[in-house]
């Protein structure tokens, strides 16, 4: 769990960028799921799926800052781990 909620950090902090998107898209989800499994219909469903799909445009949105001006160029991204740590997938 604890690799997850690094996953919505930045620095340290937990990122707006990341926690909203991930609360949107669990909403969406949970949502989704709940009008499939009990057959419902809700006349506002499109404008829902493209609320909570708008994180898409955020998530590219904070990519382009971090890589544009919160990394050098030729540098590694985020390193999730202890240093001197192997990672393993």
């Amino acid at each position: 769990m604890s690799k997850f909620t690094e996953m919505l950090k930045e620095d340290g902090v937990y990122s707006l960028t990341r926690v909203l998107p991930t609360i949107g898209y669990l909403v969406f989800l949970l949502v989704s799921l709940g009008l499939a499994i009990f057959g419902k219909s809700w006349g506002n469903y499109g404008e829902f799926a493209v609320a909570t799909g708008g994180a898409i445009i955020v998530q590219l949105g904070n990519k382009y800052i971090n890589s544009k001006y919160n990394t050098t160029p030729g540098e590694a991204g985020k390193i999730i781990g202890r240093k001197g740590e192997n990672l393993k997938c």
